[in-house]
């Protein structure tokens, strides 16, 4: 089973996986491979494989992959080898890959999103040096955020959780987490 979390750049989807990783042991890492470069403060397969095009396009050629997405111009999928376990995965996900991945695994939708543009924005803002680089992201993002609240509102998110940058929402967000675990526990045990 696969944990997504879903979200507009910067509202926390790295930093919250992280606590929730260390916090509970049965769940795992799952993440996907990218074309994009490593961001300083990530994690070289715990948040992204990060390879280049020829890797991509190999594992491309050899149908390794599933849900191949183009996400502002970088290419983005996730392995097939590592989707087919009996484990509990906790990983990000952009919108399109719920429906994707959930043709071969169960998957539990997480919609994370901020009502603190200020915090999110100042997240944003230590990504992108280049002022229209950070710009055109926001504008972006307030047309994928439009998306996924229509999204939850039609109840295509399975879960919803509020990040409001602070340690109670790190505690609500593995709260969560251990949740979904045991109502899947509940069902398939």
């Amino acid at each position: 089973m696969i944990i997504g979390i879903v979200g507009v750049s910067a509202a926390g989807k790295t930093f919250l996986k992280r606590h929730a990783l260390e916090a509970i042991a049965d769940i795992y890492p799952i993440c996907q491979v990218t074309l994009r470069p490593k961001k300083p403060n990530e994690i070289n397969g715990l948040d992204r494989h990060c390879i280049s095009l020829v890797e991509f396009n190999d594992m491309v050629r050899k149908n390794e992959l599933i849900s191949i997405q183009d996400i502002y111009g970088i290419k983005y999928a996730f392995r097939k080898c590592d989707i087919k376990s009996d484990k509990v995965f906790l990983t990000e996900m952009w919108y399109k890959d719920i429906k994707e991945l959930s043709q071969i695994t169960n998957v539990k939708s997480i919609y994370l999103y901020s009502n603190d543009l200020i915090k999110n924005h100042a997240n944003l803002k230590e990504r992108y040096s280049d002022e229209n680089m950070f710009q055109k992201r926001i504008d972006e993002d307030i047309i994928l955020k439009s998306k996924l609240e229509k999204m939850m509102c039609d109840g295509d998110f399975d879960y919803t959780f509020e990040n409001k940058y602070d340690p109670h929402s790190v505690a609500g967000f593995i709260a969560l987490i251990r949740t979904i675990i045991d109502k899947v526990k509940e069902i398939y045990l």
